[in-house]
């Protein structure tokens, strides 16, 4: 079996590590699946057929997603983010120097949103609501679409970098999250004015988790961004 890192691997019973970057890998006992994830992660289901690979509990407090990648692959996914945006200069990767970096987790807790104009018009979408405002981006993360159900999760006790610890009481996040589900309500009264309306928003919490992030400073010639 080789791994993505272009190193073979040997499995010893279900499961193996790569020697040279480190990486798990694990076969599936119920469809043979080949699964491969970070050294540092918990496999709690298999990707494919949702089959349980590792026991894992945690009622002890709010999991933690996986890093997918090191502070290499995260600059050049930036860099190459940049370059694709219009009207970015010729010489931009030549000039393109990453100053500053930390992987930071963010507390975030996870809604499923059900906004009824009435009982046949009714919207479903997804609200996260950042559970703290030391993150100086917080409304911009606000915006992003974070996926609701993890099987890969980080090992706590492996966990490497600075955590936001949560501010917001569930309360507040539940407030959100129904504020949110007025502005989806808003948006159906528009295109269904003429409608009868029994105006009924639910909100499903799905739970809090960590979510890793890179805080990154670049340069560009003379200036920070």
């Amino acid at each position: 079996m080789k791994c993505s890192c272009g190193a073979q691997v040997q499995l010893s019973g279900p499961s193996g590590h790569c020697q040279s970057c480190g990486r798990q890998h694990l076969s599936c006992p119920t469809c043979g699946a080949h699964v491969a994830t970070a050294a540092d992660a918990v496999v709690v289901q298999c990707l494919y057929c949702d089959s349980k690979l590792q026991h894992v509990d945690l009622s002890r407090g709010a999991p933690y997603f996986t890093v997918h990648f090191d502070q290499y692959e995260m600059q050049a996914r930036l860099l190459t983010f940049l370059l694709n945006r219009f009207g970015i200069p010729g010489d931009f990767q030549k000039k393109f120097e990453l100053l500053e970096h930390r992987l930071v987790y963010v507390p975030v807790h996870l809604y499923q949103v059900c906004a009824r104009l009435n009982e046949l018009i009714y919207e479903i979408d997804y609200k996260a609501v950042i559970a703290t405002t030391q993150v100086p981006y917080r409304e911009q993360l606000g915006r992003y679409h974070f996926a609701m159900r993890a099987k890969v999760y980080m090992d706590p006790a492996k966990v490497r970098g600075a955590v936001y610890q949560p501010e917001l009481t569930r309360e507040q996040a539940d407030r959100e999250a129904h504020a949110f589900g007025e502005e989806v309500l808003e948006r159906d009264l528009e295109r269904f004015a003429k409608v009868t309306r029994r105006k009924h928003i639910q909100c499903d919490h799905q739970g809090m988790v960590y979510y890793p992030l890179y805080e990154v400073t670049y340069g560009y010639g003379s200036k920070r961004y």
